[in-house]
């Protein structure tokens, strides 16, 4: 389950860049990510990009399945 919640985080905050860039391509979300630190460059989340991820998957609006059960 741990990969599994690191791939959401990752797709979590990719989303988010993705829906702040102009062009909406996945180069551009990487490319804004690592301008706000929140990916490096080998495109893996930084310490800033965990820790918006998991305001992002605490959002109601958030979408992911956590693999939590209630």
């Amino acid at each position: 389950m741990k990969h599994h919640t690191a791939f959401l985080k990752f797709e979590a905050v990719l989303d988010y860049c993705e829906r702040r860039c102009s062009d909406k391509t996945l180069e551009s979300a990487i490319k804004f990510g690592r301008q706000r630190d929140w990916f490096d460059s080998g495109n893996q989340l930084t310490t800033s990009g965990e820790a918006l991820a998991e305001i992002i998957m605490q959002s109601p609006d958030f979408m992911g399945d956590t693999g939590v059960s209630n």
